[in-house]
């Protein structure tokens, strides 16, 4: 058997390919293509800050409807990478509330602190007072 030989593509048969930034802007009239370039703004902004990873998915479901048509919903979902957070140290009280004082620690009896070469109060000059 003798292999028969494939005749080159004519424009007829070449399968155009719509852009898929095209289809992008045109669903939900902008608004999807408006909310993935806010979430990539804040997801790029949250990345700097925090200099761990997050995500941005745009999925997409498509399927035929009884007209023929194809419908297509989208869906977009931002994962920002979550901060930092710092402990907060408590103690609980007698009544398991958290305070921040210890109640269990003696409180010390706080005053004006002097220093020994001070003088006191009574005994302080008034300068030019002569």
């Amino acid at each position: 058997m003798v292999p028969v030989a494939e005749s080159p593509p004519t424009q007829e048969d070449e399968v155009q390919t719509r852009p898929f930034a095209d289809v992008l802007q045109a669903l939900q009239r902008g608004k999807t293509h408006r909310e993935l370039s806010s979430s990539l703004q804040a997801l790029t902004s949250a990345v700097v800050d925090t200099h761990r990873k997050g995500t941005l998915t745009l999925k997409l479901t498509l399927s035929i409807n009884k007209a023929g048509m194809i419908e297509v919903d989208d869906a977009v979902s931002l994962v920002l990478p979550k901060q930092d957070r710092t402990t907060s140290l408590f103690f609980p009280d007698k009544d398991r509330n958290l305070v921040r004082d210890d109640p269990n620690q003696l409180a010390l009896p706080v005053g004006p602190v002097r220093l020994a070469d001070e003088p006191t109060p009574a005994a302080a000059k008034v300068v030019g007072a002569e």
